[in-house]
């Protein structure tokens, strides 16, 4: 660990996102690497060959597929050294006016004719390999609403319409509904049917219209058929959608947990899908910014920066109307997920106060807070260091699988993770829930960190009541004092009063957490009580800011942070 001097900070546009955690990136479109193999090359200029623009100022010209748009393209059709593709399906979720619709309809012609299939790699060609077309397309533009297909599929017909070159080049059979290709060799069609009614299907390729619409069981029921019909042939799904609204259970939103679960390692997929959003600063404030905060027309020319026909000042317009739903305003424009009904803080809160730039001190004053479970719940320890109130995660613990299917905390491990934070840091106050973990926390831990802890839960008791916080039922008087601390926490949020190191679990955790009343206060809970959306990283956190905050109450408390609200107490 090195100096806690910072660096010069980097403008936001220009971050890195790979350096940021999945759910934190603003652009998770990652850029071809120039080495990989791929089909993508050739299938863009087989678009630039074949179609046309429908409107717009380059109306009959060949169509040219915007920077962003070819760069899709690219990394969707990139191999693997088998010839496999690299990503299994992908995702488009853009804001509104982006061009979904229009790219789609270009996407699913492309696949129904185009050179898509691998055949073999050539270091000549563009790209490395070359491909031909599927001998058998079976293209489906798949919604749960005629009126989701409709404007896709007029698209289609637009860019074939009847008397075209290319409607006699593939000898095109072109309908309402569907396109076949010389005696049904091939087909393209619209879906809007029910999961039943699609089994039997094995389609090559699929375009899932407006997947944040795709919503309960019915939604859950027509994708899981989709899925099953492409796996017949190895055939892949491009969804395209807007941010979801929360509590819906939506496709889209469930897509993108998928694809945040393998980034951050927690996935038992072999390959990743393809995740391509722009997302709008979570600091985006809709009047003048302060410090910190990102303009409305900033994040705008962001999220729209590849959309060139998109008129701004319209869309900015549209948001500021004195009758428009920010939260509205803010998914479909900002292509920012709406927060949950009850959810304690947004991820847009609590991204805000991410700093990737604060570097750990070998030795600096800590305190720390410990959440224990056995089985059902994730075990936490969340630190807090006293210089300036910075919040990381020392150690979050999934239950691990066991004989007869059952799943337990790795108890070792966690609690040599325990012991070692000693060895980095000089941790003074030190606080855990003792449910499940007595032994360790009435015994075991308060004598390993007995001569540094100046902190105490109790300052009489011994061992005992050195670490002890015990928030069970029986103990209201801990309940009250941690809901307090719940709802200080939760002005400081509000306020960025502190920051963290942007860890994903952390911030899922914070972000899963719901407003719950006790007595006269708000603590935090999970939205159900078998729920699996954990919590106890967000617990370990407040209690890790609860306890900074009873150091700095201490006037013979000798850190150089000044900066602490004596109008507060929790004790």
């Amino acid at each position: 660990m090195s100096s806690n001097a910072k660096a010069t900070k980097i403008d936001w546009r220009e971050r890195d996102q790979l350096t940021l955690a999945p759910r934190d990136r603003t652009d998770t479109l990652e850029a071809w690497d120039g080495v990989t193999p791929t089909l993508g090359f050739q299938v863009i200029a087989w678009i630039y060959d074949n179609l046309k623009h429908v409107n717009g100022p380059r109306a009959g010209k060949p169509f040219q597929l915007t920077p962003r748009q070819a760069l899709f393209i690219v990394k969707f059709y990139e191999l693997e050294p088998d010839g496999t593709f690299k990503h299994v399906n992908a995702t488009r979720r853009l804001a509104k006016g982006s061009g979904k619709s229009p790219f789609a309809a270009v996407h699913a012609v492309a696949e129904l004719l185009g050179p898509v299939k691998f055949d073999h790699f050539d270091p000549e060609a563009p790209g490395g390999a070359v491909g031909i077309p599927e001998p058998a397309p079976w293209v489906q533009i798949i919604a749960v609403s005629l009126e989701q297909t409709k404007n896709t599929m007029k698209i289609v017909r637009q860019l074939m319409p009847k008397d075209s070159p290319l409607a006699d080049k593939y000898d095109l059979d072109i309908q309402k509904t569907k396109i076949e290709i010389d005696g049904a060799r091939g087909l393209l069609e619209q879906i809007t049917s029910s999961p039943e009614s699609m089994e039997g299907n094995s389609p090559t390729f699929a375009i899932l219209d407006e997947t944040e619409h795709w919503v309960g069981e019915r939604g859950v029921k027509l994708f899981e058929a989709v899925k099953d019909n492409l796996a017949k042939l190895g055939g892949r799904f491009v969804e395209t959608c807007n941010a979801w609204e929360p509590n819906l259970n939506s496709i889209a939103e469930r897509n993108f947990e998928d694809w945040c679960l393998f980034h951050e390692g927690k996935s038992n997929a072999e390959k990743p899908n393809l995740y391509d959003a722009k997302i709008a600063p979570p600091n985006t404030v809709f009047g003048a910014p302060g410090e910190g905060e990102i303009s409305l027309d900033d994040a705008l020319a962001y999220v729209y920066a590849d959309a060139s026909w998109v008129n701004i000042d319209t869309v900015k317009a549209a948001i500021l109307t004195p009758t428009a739903s920010a939260a509205t305003s803010r998914r479909k424009y900002l292509n920012q997920p709406s927060t949950r009904s009850g959810a304690w803080v947004s991820h847009e809160q609590w991204a805000r106060l991410i700093d990737t730039e604060r570097e750990l001190v070998e030795g600096e004053d800590i305190v720390m807070f410990f959440d224990g479970s056995k089985s059902d719940d994730t075990t936490a320890l969340v630190a807090c260091c006293m210089s300036d109130g910075f919040v990381f995660p020392i150690g979050v613990w999934e239950p691990q699988p066991i004989a007869d299917g059952k799943k337990i905390i790795d108890y070792q491990d966690v609690n040599r993770t325990v012991l070692n934070v000693k060895d980095k840091f000089n941790v003074i106050g030190f606080w855990a829930d003792m449910t499940l973990w007595q032994s360790y926390v009435a015994d075991e831990w308060p004598r390993h960190f007995e001569d540094t802890i100046r902190y105490p839960v109790s300052p009489s008791g011994g061992y005992s009541t050195m670490i002890a916080f015990d928030m069970r039922g029986g103990n209201s008087g801990k309940q009250i004092q941690f809901a307090k601390a719940v709802e200080y926490t939760y002005m400081e949020i509000v306020e960025g009063r502190f920051s963290h190191n942007g860890d994903p679990v952390l911030s899922q955790h914070v972000t899963n957490a719901v407003a719950y009343p006790l007595k006269k206060w708000v603590s935090i809970a999970k939205d159900s009580g078998n729920s699996p959306r954990k919590i106890d990283a967000a617990v370990c956190m407040v209690g890790a800011r609860m306890l900074y905050h009873h150091v700095k109450s201490d006037p013979n408390y000798d850190g150089s942070h000044t900066d602490f609200s004596s109008d507060y107490m929790f004790l």
